[in-house]
């Protein structure tokens, strides 16, 4: 059965600047207790971080998560989305 996808969206997302840190994005999500966090550049979404994103791509190569922006660790692929229905 076909949902809208603004009955399953999160209704308000947490967001953050592209200048933030991998360390803030993760203990956002921890203090949250969240999986990802959208990625603001000024006042436009840019991505969405996941914890899975820290993990593989920031931690386990060995960057500096204080240094490291969580903006280098985007999806690389992202859609913005409307009102349009999605399947389950």
């Amino acid at each position: 059965m076909a949902q809208m996808v603004r009955d399953v969206m999160t209704k308000d997302p947490v967001s953050m600047s592209s200048d933030a840190s991998v360390a803030e994005a993760a203990k956002a999500m921890s203090d949250l207790r969240i999986g990802s966090v959208v990625v603001m550049d000024k006042d436009r979404p840019c991505g969405i971080v996941t914890d899975r994103d820290i993990t593989v791509r920031a931690v386990a190569t060995g960057r500096d998560p204080v240094e490291d922006p969580a903006r280098r660790h985007l999806h690389s692929r992202h859609r913005r989305g409307g009102a349009g229905s999605i399947d389950r």
